[in-house]
């Protein structure tokens, strides 16, 4: 992307304002073309940022060891390379991680964070519309650099992504320390954190962030950062407030865990699967054998043709999840093992388990995670359980690079790829397009 050029086009988009939602969940068709200053305005505007939130994270799922590539697709040519790691020989008619769409977010809340805050009275509803642009600007930093930087590090200098808080067309836009980068997400999330109003958003308004997905995401940043006590603490917060479970033993209307309706729902900003990924991508082996028959997920989850199964995940419109309280619940647990107490995560696991499973399949589970002493055993199971809820909704790819860098392999059309233990390529590079118009980029 050229900053520059993007710059100009954003601000001649203010000057015009001409608000747009590309996406009919959002539901905001602007009538009028103004100079945003009004409350109003502002929201408008931040509905925009919501809504070019690209779909590019569940493109991740084509580099783990969870799937299949279908060749046959008619979309096989522009996602192969996903599949094969190749992050720089790529043909110009592929498509790239949406690395330029990302920014755009980021331009949208400055504008926002900037101007708003100058031109609006004080009002509890301005300081919901800071809130949010706050959190979202954070959380689209943290999606950028754990898609394009190396698993973070404490104490050690690394490269993050470009720093880009305000408008400035004399701007040398080279990446930011990942240190740096991660001191603006939790300046951001404190601010969020202070201003927040709304203690949770119902269904139609879920894309919001409130004060429960403001915790999420404060517990997701600890988490990656590897600081166990400051994640724990978040996800107590976000489970005091919202703790609902989809129990699929009774689950009559055959609901998704991630669908808006879910119980589970705390942000749903983020399609679990792009569909075009859902298209070219089965479950393979490694995957399905993860689910034993008790496991009432793999039905639900997988479709089986001709010896394939698809995920139905994020293949229709109301398929969506940034946060829910089923992954919280790993996460608490995964938690209270790297701090100790074993006890406390088996507890929490098998409240999970016992809405995913049969009641037989649950009692049997909580017999083998009982008897599990190590704590090393215990976090193996609980990836083993990550893998088998939130596989295809852009999870795995993240775990593999903070958890375990191993060997995969993967072979397409007679052509074979090995992505070795620890290799460089887990930490994917700048799109070609965007090296070509940054060269701070290369």
């Amino acid at each position: 992307m050229n900053y520059k050029k993007f710059i100009i086009y954003i601000s001649i988009f203010l000057i015009a304002f001409g608000f747009f939602s590309c996406d009919d969940y959002l539901d905001i068709q602007p009538k009028d073309r103004v100079i945003p200053t009004t409350l109003k305005d502002y929201q408008q505007l931040l509905i925009s940022a919501y809504s070019a939130f690209p779909v590019t994270k569940s493109k991740t799922e084509l580099r783990t060891d969870l799937v299949n590539f279908n060749d046959s697709d008619a979309s096989a040519e522009s996602y192969r390379h996903f599949y094969l790691w190749e992050d720089t020989n790529y043909d110009a008619t592929a498509t790239e991680f949406d690395y330029d769409l990302l920014y755009r977010v980021i331009f949208y809340t400055n504008e926002v964070i900037s101007n708003a805050n100058e031109k609006l009275e004080e009002s509890v509803a301005k300081k919901q519309l800071l809130a949010e642009a706050h959190a979202l600007r954070a959380y689209t930093y943290f999606e950028l650099v754990n898609l394009f930087s190396d698993v973070y590090q404490e104490g050690k200098t690394q490269r993050g992504v470009p720093l880009v808080l305000r408008m400035d067309l004399e701007a040398q836009f080279s990446p930011a320390s990942l240190q740096e980068v991660y001191a603006q997400i939790h300046k951001d999330l404190d601010l969020a954190e202070k201003l927040v109003q709304i203690k949770i958003f119902t269904e139609n308004q879920s894309y919001h962030f409130s004060q429960v997905a403001i915790n999420a995401l404060k517990s997701r940043v600890y988490l990656f950062q590897a600081k166990w006590a400051e994640a724990l603490k978040y996800a107590q917060k976000v489970l005091d407030e919202k703790s609902d479970l989809l129990d699929l033993n009774h689950n009559n209307e055959g609901l998704l865990p991630h669908q808006l309706n879910s119980v589970e729902q705390i942000l749903t900003l983020d399609y679990a699967v792009h569909n075009r990924v859902s298209e070219v991508a089965a479950a393979n082996d490694f995957l399905i054998k993860k689910y034993d028959d008790e496991d009432l997920r793999k039905n639900l989850f997988y479709k089986e043709e001709n010896n394939k199964f698809q995920a139905i995940k994020g293949t229709k419109e109301n398929l969506r999840s940034s946060f829910r309280t089923g992954e919280i619940y790993l996460v608490k647990a995964e938690l209270q093992v790297r701090t100790g107490d074993l006890d406390g995560a088996k507890q929490t696991l098998n409240s999970f388990v016992n809405t995913r499973k049969t009641a037989e399949g649950a009692k049997n589970y909580a017999k083998k995670i009982n008897a599990i002493q190590s704590q090393e055993a215990l976090l193996k199971e609980i990836f083993e359980e990550r893998i088998r809820e939130l596989a295809f909704e852009g999870y795995r790819w993240f775990d593999l690079r903070r958890y375990e860098q191993k060997e995969i392999t993967h072979e397409t059309r007679g052509q074979k790829a090995t992505l070795g233990a620890n290799d460089p390529r887990y930490t994917i590079e700048f799109p070609v397009s965007a090296k070509r118009e940054n060269p701070f980029l290369r």
